[in-house]
């Protein structure tokens, strides 16, 4: 029997916020203690006529979590030498269509001014940190979209292996961030943790496999397996999450996943990339169990 084709969300009734400019009463960052604080501080380099490599600039992101808004700005400064003054100083805030995506028509709304975070939900945001890669460029905004069409088509093609997905926030009719089921903790810190209850590794693979191969299903690859972006619930259920990275066969990714886990991966989305990621969860769970050298 050939299989069902996955269902594609359907637009709803929706009554689309206006988009507004950043509000007159967002005056300035807030306030931070040290650089330690800040969202994203990293230095710049680039390779001169003589191929030699030299510092240009610090690069500063802060989020202000609160508002939601997002500041930047940078330094001709090594970071070492940076002070907490001058990095607020050179701060400035960042266009909002550079960093959120704006609400459509298919998109379940919560409105940030009626947000109260609950027990069980976590806030994702988009990859903020990766501002100072992309400034004066659409490019977070529109990645994060791609996310959270990701997340709706899994919403409609639900698999217990998979994030649950709640729905947005929504501020000045744009996106601020996804609302998503919180889980116990990372595959990670329940290998690696002090936690001695008994663990069953080959049912936790099995269940990661399976997530996996339901993204496959629906024409995705997650293109970042590891042990940070697999949580596990109550029952020790795997559950993959982080869907930053997850796109449909072929697409270009603008990550190639994460270090020490991505060796041999392609540059664009593939079931490659996926299988090994589950070599390397399965190597690692099998090592954490003495069972390889």
């Amino acid at each position: 029997m050939e299989p069902e084709p996955p269902v594609v969300p359907d637009p709803v009734s929706f009554v689309s916020p206006t988009v507004q400019q950043h509000s007159t009463t967002e005056l300035g960052p807030p306030a931070v203690p040290d650089l330690i604080s800040f969202t994203s501080v990293i230095e710049s380099f680039e390779e001169d006529d003589d191929s030699n490599i030299k510092f240009t600039c610090t690069k500063f992101v802060l989020l202000d979590k609160d508002t939601h808004s997002v500041w930047a700005g940078s330094l001709e400064i090594p970071r070492t030498r940076v002070k907490i003054q001058q990095a607020m100083k050179c701060l400035h805030l960042v266009p909002e269509d550079q960093i959120y995506p704006a609400v459509s028509p298919d998109m379940s709304l919560t409105a940030a001014s009626d947000y109260t975070p609950e027990e069980d939900s976590w806030l994702k945001r988009p990859d903020i940190a990766l501002y100072s890669q992309f400034d004066d460029s659409t490019v977070l905004a529109e990645e994060f979209l791609e996310e959270i069409r990701v997340h709706q088509l899994i919403q409609k093609n639900p698999h217990p292996n998979l994030v649950e997905f709640r729905g947005c926030l929504e501020k000045n009719g744009r996106v601020v961030g996804v609302l998503l089921k919180r889980y116990a903790m990372t595959l990670s810190a329940r290998v690696e943790g002090s936690k001695q209850t008994p663990f069953d590794r080959t049912s936790c693979f099995e269940g990661i496999q399976a997530g996996v191969k339901h993204l496959h299903s629906l024409g995705l690859a997650h293109n970042d397996i590891n042990p940070e972006n697999v949580m596990l619930d109550d029952q020790d259920r795997p559950v993959i999450i982080d869907m930053a990275s997850c796109k449909q066969f072929g697409e270009d990714l603008y990550q190639l996943g994460t270090p020490g886990w991505n060796d041999g991966y392609e540059e664009i989305s593939s079931r490659v990339n996926d299988e090994i990621g589950l070599q390397k969860i399965l190597k690692w769970l099998l090592v954490r169990r003495g069972e390889m050298p």
